[in-house]
């Protein structure tokens, strides 16, 4: 778990990335709500962590409770090098 510093007040906003595709702008205008995509990842490759649009980290998806997290098996870059 992600131990918060009282002192640390500056606040960034982290994603996880399931995967990525491309696709031609015909395909993606006949999307409907019932469509499967599926995406060029394979689901064992791990998850990257990214601030803004730097990759921080790679990890596994989990789920605690109801929520979904992230187990963090690589640092790509420090925090600090990042905010």
């Amino acid at each position: 778990m992600i131990q918060h510093s009282e002192d640390a007040t500056e606040k960034v906003s982290v994603s996880i990335e399931l995967g990525r595709l491309r696709v031609a702008v015909d395909e993606l205008e006949s999307f409907d709500s019932d469509i499967l995509v599926c995406l060029e990842q394979k689901a064992t490759e791990p998850l990257d962590v990214l601030v803004g649009d730097r990759l921080i980290a790679r990890g596994e998806i989990g789920v605690i409770g109801d929520k979904f997290c992230i187990h963090v098996t690589e640092l790509v870059e420090h925090v600090d090098a990042v905010v």
